[in-house]
């Protein structure tokens, strides 16, 4: 009974989470009225496929206002690469039925419908990891400090990738916790070859996912049966989308060769418009030589100054987390996946030139699943807990609250308002003032 009863408790408790987060994301879809930079180019794409079945993007117009841009011909437009094809194909889906339109408002306004079911499963999905890794309590924690995050709101609501990059995320997570199977297995294949066609970054997943088959299945046959099925599911889904780029552009990694064409450029290195040039060895070292000297140490030092303030209190628990799950062996086998996953997503945006504030989106959960799993070891009563739990979760609000009034917008696609972007400016309040968003008060 009273087990019943606590379980009744807990699932009010997450029903009015889970409700108040997504209301206030509602908010955020409301004032996401205007298109964010990548954004701009999967709402074409959307567009696109529910006209005539192409992933065509559509060149920005930096002189006009997003929210009027207007779908060209058929002819126009570039082929997409950059992005993975899945958040585009269901938003021309979304479109579909409600039976809307082929333009730009339509293909934006069915991507932040995605990224709003998309942020609230968010929510649902931290509690349902930490109850898995701790307990309900932990769960009820993590959802509260999920639905109060203004960045995890804002993008909710404004049509980016990276709400369902986390939500692919917190979904192999719940699997790769669970008792190993071959069942699982393939369900940790199918997520990393979806995870791959919403973003590229989810490559990740590949090698993370042989990571926690070698924890936890035995070397051996059966680790070879595990580690093939789940690299030739994970391939074989992605597989529908590097065969189009094969046959389009003669490499079915174009996507991977146009993102490394615009590394090189910020390496200095001269890159032809079209063609990955073969680069020498000696500019093979100094790359890696810059990437290891200069970017990671100054996109680490810029992403510890920004978790400072997207998570509250929870960045110092789970800093001091890192440290001390290493000294155990059951916790470290435990909580593997997660820091495995954790650690190879920070390696690679630690690695590209400049990390993009976009970057944390999917990063902020996995951060307070592993801050509660170092309060919940912490040798303090349940009281003292639920106090700290408490006192985030009131940081987190506050954070929110003076961010969602740093900006006239609100928005925050481009930097955290409440801290410099990498470039020591205010990118967001610049963009604003390139596209006239802001009011004449706020113009200078």
């Amino acid at each position: 009974m009273l087990e019943s009863l606590s379980m009744r408790r807990t699932t009010l408790v997450l029903l009015g989470i889970l409700l108040l987060g997504f209301l206030v994301r509602v908010q955020a879809v409301r004032w996401n009225w205007f298109m964010h930079s990548d954004v701009v180019g999967d709402a074409s794409v959307a567009a696109s496929v529910h006209r005539d079945g192409h992933f065509l993007v559509f060149p920005r117009l930096e002189t006009v206002d997003p929210s009027a841009y207007t779908l060209p011909p058929p002819s126009q437009g570039e082929l997409l690469k950059l992005h993975g094809p899945l958040l585009p194909f269901l938003g021309a889906g979304l479109i579909v039925l409600w039976g809307g339109g082929s333009t730009f408002a339509d293909g934006f306004l069915a991507l932040r419908i995605l990224t709003l079911l998309g942020g609230t499963l968010v929510i649902l999905l931290s509690f349902l990891v930490a109850s898995r890794l701790l307990d309900r309590t932990a769960g009820l924690a993590a959802a509260a400090w999920t639905a109060a995050s203004f960045v995890l709101i804002d993008y909710s609501g404004n049509g980016a990738l990276y709400t369902l990059q986390g939500v692919v995320y917190l979904l192999w997570l719940l699997v790769a916790l669970s008792s190993p199977s071959l069942r699982c297995t393939l369900l940790l294949g199918v997520l990393a070859g979806l995870g791959y066609l919403i973003t590229f970054q989810c490559i990740l997943l590949l090698p993370a996912g042989l990571f926690v088959l070698a924890m936890d299945v035995r070397p051996g046959k059966r680790f070879l049966l595990h580690a093939a099925a789940f690299a030739g599911v994970a391939i074989l889904i992605a597989s529908l989308w590097l065969i189009r780029n094969a046959v389009l552009f003669g490499d079915p990694l174009q996507g991977h060769a146009a993102n490394m064409r615009y590394v090189y450029s910020k390496a200095g290195i001269d890159v032809p418009p079209d063609i990955l040039p073969s680069i020498s060895l000696r500019e093979k070292l100094s790359l890696f030589a810059g990437v290891v000297g200069v970017w990671l140490p100054d996109n680490l030092y810029y992403a510890a100054r920004k978790f400072f303030i997207l998570a509250p209190i929870a960045f110092f628990l789970f800093c001091y987390g890192l440290i001390d799950i290493v000294f155990s062996r059951e916790r470290l086998r435990r909580m593997f996946p997660i820091l495995a996953l954790i650690t190879l997503q920070i390696l690679l945006d630690a690695a590209w030139p400049v990390w993009k504030f976009r970057f944390f989106v999917p990063l902020i959960p996995p951060v307070f699943l592993i801050a509660l799993e170092e309060l919940w070891h912490l040798p303090i009563t349940a009281r003292w807990r639920q106090a700290f739990v408490g006192v985030t979760f009131a940081a987190i609000i506050a954070v929110s609250v003076l961010t969602y009034r740093a900006t006239p917008t609100h928005t925050t696609y481009y930097d955290g308002a409440l801290t410099q972007d990498p470039f020591h400016g205010s990118e967001e309040m610049d963009y604003l003032r390139t596209f006239h968003l802001l009011s004449p008060s706020y113009a200078h």
